[in-house]
């Protein structure tokens, strides 16, 4: 059991260094195009395909040939979508900011020089290639590691929990803006979980935090302070941290909470109602 306890600890930890320089091999890549003289946004799009792909090779070679974990055991196969999730993807970033409309505030915009490099880090970068390596690194090789060795529960929580504490790296969090992260952060990734479960195929969760990533953290921001860093955001006056999330921003609030909680509940009735038919859906209920 110790040796289990051990290597587990080891896999995640290969599997978060792997995600990491690939992410920083990209970008460099990405910047030394942009220094060559190439636009900026050819760099953003360089480094947006070096950063999942690096880490798919990385987890590839490392958990294939190493760990002798393969790709199907962490459900990463070609792309497989669900029409529903398709749906819930576009529909869930989408409704958390039509929600704050109704809430007093107001719209800003980037400077016009940096609309061409936000919009294409926003959906290139930020957006599909952060999703996909991410869900690659949390939900298919550390939770898949987990899964071959434990159960599917344990697979679930544990990198669900892990996903929300690697965001308050780097970051000035005050205590309750802690709190709300982690709860936050473990709801999310319980729902990226369920979601891979219930479908069978890592691309479908990959596809809904890509999409989540591109509306709410490029295109259409919300906070509540103003930025130059999005394509569009808007400032909330509300300074209650409950709609704002607090120092980490409105992925953490209670009404980001209260979406991921709902799609949730929409994949466990899916698997409890026998439309997904795989083992490990079977196991979690």
């Amino acid at each position: 059991m110790f040796k289990r306890v051990l290597k587990t600890i080891g896999l995640c930890i290969a599997a978060l260094l792997l995600g990491t320089v690939a992410q920083l091999l990209g970008l460099a890549i990405g910047d030394l195009m942009t220094k060559s003289g190439l636009p900026a946004a050819a760099g953003i799009a360089a480094s947006s395909i070096l950063y999942p792909l690096l880490t798919f090779i990385g987890i590839k070679l490392a958990f294939g040939k190493v760990f002798k974990l393969d790709t199907k055991d962490m459900r990463i196969g070609r792309p497989r979508f669900k029409y529903y999730w398709i749906g819930i993807a576009i529909v869930l970033p989408l409704m958390v900011t039509a929600v704050y409309q109704f809430m007093s505030g107001h719209w800003t915009m980037c400077d016009q020089e940096d609309i061409l490099s936000l919009t294409t880090g926003g959906i290139l970068f930020t957006g599909l290639a952060a999703g996909i390596s991410e869900e690659m690194i949390f939900r298919g090789a550390i939770m898949g590691s987990i899964e071959k060795e434990f159960n599917t529960k344990a697979a679930v929580m544990i990198p669900s929990v892990a996903f929300a504490a690697v965001h308050i790296a780097g970051r000035s969090l005050d205590l309750l803006s802690i709190v709300l992260l982690m709860a936050a952060g473990t709801l999310v990734g319980v729902m990226f979980s369920l979601i891979e479960i219930e479908s069978g195929s890592f691309w479908n969760n990959a596809l809904v935090h890509a999409m989540w990533n591109m509306v709410i953290l490029g295109i259409l921001h919300t906070d509540s302070n103003p930025s130059d860093g999005y394509v569009f955001t808007y400032v909330l006056d509300s300074k209650s941290v409950l709609v704002t999330g607090g120092d980490f921003g409105i992925e953490s609030s209670l009404i980001a909470t209260a979406s991921y909680f709902a799609v949730i509940v929409i994949a466990a009735v899916l698997i409890l109602t026998g439309k997904s038919q795989s083992k490990a859906a079977k196991g979690i209920c």
